[in-house]
């Protein structure tokens, strides 16, 4: 497939000129290209602060029955969202308890086995969303990652506002956004 532009041309170009020939170029043949997810690492050395009202704990055996009852009140798209793989949980997750009850979790994979990079994840209990618990576990999250040497990483859908707000409002820089061609 012929594309309007050359090697010289591309890198006299910025990515958002480029970005907009590439989607007039696409229309034009009655596709389009949709921007999907975007990528966002934390980059800093200095740990994150946050008051917090959550009594925030690695899930471990003795509270596993925790995790379960949370994940059980989850629907199904919540459970999509968070990319939680219920046959094959990350290996390190930390809840956040009110009263003894798991309302939010957030936890980690090491994409393709790259265990200086973490792939975080959070979900919250809907009852307790916009009360700044996923900032929380988040903060706790990445905390716990520049301890141990790793760096956080949060992949998100374009569409999801909240958590977009929230990483950049912790410092994460976007790196690159991933687009779908319709």
């Amino acid at each position: 497939m012929d594309l309007p532009f050359d090697k010289k041309m591309i890198s006299s170009k910025s990515q958002e000129e480029l970005l907009s020939i590439i989607e007039t170029h696409y229309k034009t043949l009655g596709r389009s290209l949709n921007k999907t997810f975007c990528f966002y690492y934390y980059l800093k050395d200095e740990k994150l602060n946050v008051e917090s009202d959550l009594l925030i704990e690695r899930i471990t055996n003795k509270n596993s029955g925790k995790l379960d009852a949370f994940l059980d009140s989850l629907s199904e798209e919540e459970i999509d969202l968070a990319d939680i793989e219920l046959d094959n949980l990350d290996p390190v997750i930390f809840g956040g308890f009110v009263q003894g009850n798991m309302k939010a979790y957030v936890s980690h994979r090491y994409p393709n086995g790259h265990l200086g990079i973490a792939d975080i994840g959070i979900v919250i209990d809907q009852a307790y969303r916009g009360k700044g618990f996923g900032k929380e576990v988040l903060v706790h999250e990445v905390n716990w990652c520049l301890t141990n040497g790793i760096i956080p990483m949060y992949v998100l859908l374009d569409s999801n506002k909240p958590s977009k707000g929230l990483v950049e409002s912790l410092g994460f820089e976007k790196i690159c956004d991933l687009y779908m061609l319709e």
